[in-house]
């Protein structure tokens, strides 16, 4: 009797298996009690997929690894992408679609800040968050996607600003260390009026499309 030979019978003995050997494939297919596809690992065109399916066959989380990075996908019951989690060489994002497959939310990270962003049925953006190096800002959109409020916090302080149809600021109003103020322009953008106040006290002006004061106080 060999060594090898030895060994095999002393691990049978003592109830010990010699480590399986490693399967290659590019393909595997997981079934259940009725012979039904629940799951598919394989190796795709442009990386490794893995399925895995509801008692129908459909997909319900497939994850991939593609040039770009890797890609979680969750799917409801119809077969429709629902969300959508990704890394790529921009950064990670998180997607949230409706049941018509446009997104409702978007998350986002990148070199330049982070983001957060509100969709209407249309697909259209109605609020979007952003934060970078200047601070948070706050933008909400009309149906046409136009902007309609904005809130910021920079290094100057907190201001508030209202547009027009026509996306022109008309109502700005702004905090800093000297001052508070409030600007009111007209459809084209142009200031019409400023009211402000310091520690000095309270000051009034308007003027006309032109920007030529009419009127100031004191």
């Amino acid at each position: 009797m060999t060594i090898e030979e030895r060994l095999d019978r002393l691990e049978r003995q003592m109830g010990i298996g010699r480590p399986a050997q490693t399967v290659r494939a590019t393909a595997f297919r997981l079934v259940d009690d009725e012979g039904r596809e629940r799951g598919t690992f394989r190796m795709a065109k442009g990386g490794p997929w893995l399925d895995m399916c509801d008692e129908n066959g459909l997909p319900r989380i497939r994850l991939t690894v593609t040039e770009n990075g890797p890609w979680l996908q969750l799917y409801d019951a119809d077969g429709e992408l629902r969300v959508l989690l990704s890394e790529t060489v921009h950064g990670p994002g998180l997607h949230l679609f409706d049941e018509n497959g446009e997104i409702r939310v978007s998350l986002s990270e990148n070199k330049a800040g982070a983001g957060l962003s509100l969709a209407d049925k249309k697909g259209k953006d109605r609020v979007r968050l952003n934060v970078n190096e200047d601070g948070p800002t706050l933008v909400l959109h009309d149906e046409n996607d136009k902007p309609c409020t904005l809130l910021e916090v920079n290094e100057d302080g907190p201001a508030l600003g209202m547009c027009n149809k026509n996306s022109r600021l008309g109502v700005w109003l702004g905090v800093n260390e000297d001052r508070a103020m409030l600007g009111l322009s007209d459809e084209n953008g142009n200031p019409r009026a400023r009211l402000a106040a310091n520690k000095n006290g309270a000051g009034l002006d308007l003027r006309d499309e032109n920007n030529k004061l009419l009127w100031s106080a004191p």
